[in-house]
């Protein structure tokens, strides 16, 4: 099975409001996730609970980017559902890029 890069830039509208990554069928491998260098404040990574009052994700500051990565786990290559990461933010229009491993 060979991969190839590919990129998803998300901005979340509004502060308080989690929201998917991506509302596309994309699985990987492997992630990173970065938060954009111009945030203003930190964004929230987690499941469809994230919430940045309730510190139950992730969170990462401007330039900050942290890895997912399910690569030779168990019996074989597992995927990670781009579709069930969810971001909040704590100010309005901030965001991350998310690069991934694309089969390809």
């Amino acid at each position: 099975m060979s991969y190839k890069l590919a990129c998803i830039k998300k901005t979340v509208a509004a502060t308080g409001t989690a929201e998917r990554l991506t509302d596309a069928d994309l699985f990987s491998p492997s992630v990173i996730i970065q938060a954009f260098d111009d945030n203003t404040n930190g964004v929230h990574i987690g499941d469809s609970q994230v919430d940045k009052t309730l510190f139950n994700g992730t969170e990462l500051d401007a330039r900050e980017s942290v890895t997912f990565s399910l690569i030779n786990v168990g019996s074989g290559v597992e995927l990670i559902s781009l579709r069930d990461i969810w971001i909040d933010v704590d100010t309005n229009s901030d965001g991350v890029t998310a690069t991934y491993l694309q089969e390809g």
